[in-house]
């Protein structure tokens, strides 16, 4: 069996013990910290501060950014594997017909 570590962590002036049998503790300070700072800058802009508006508002901001370099990474991908295609099918094209082996390039 794996065993957890544990972490305290302090967001939103509320102390968390998360566990993690996958993350380091540095790992887990570091996503703590991004939270903390965005449901801080969030509240921020509020007149009312109920944590748990403040909570789901944040994570609304950040799924959102997940989810466009989400797609952005898969346009890239998508991107590269035509790029990869194209220029494999100009290859075998140059290379079609001709029994000469390729002529050293130095």
């Amino acid at each position: 069996m794996t065993e957890q570590s544990r972490t305290v962590v302090k967001i939103f002036d509320h102390q968390y013990r998360i566990g993690s049998a996958s993350a380091d503790a540095g790992a887990i300070e570091q996503a703590a910290a991004f939270l903390d700072e965005r449901m801080r800058r969030i509240a921020g802009n509020m007149k009312r501060r109920v944590p748990l508006e403040v909570a789901i508002l944040a994570a609304m901001e950040i799924a959102d950014e997940v989810l466009r370099f989400r797609d952005r990474r898969e346009q890239l991908l998508s991107e590269a594997d035509e790029r990869i295609s194209r220029f494999t099918r100009e290859l075998e094209d140059r290379t079609a017909g001709s029994d000469d082996p390729p002529a050293p390039r130095f």
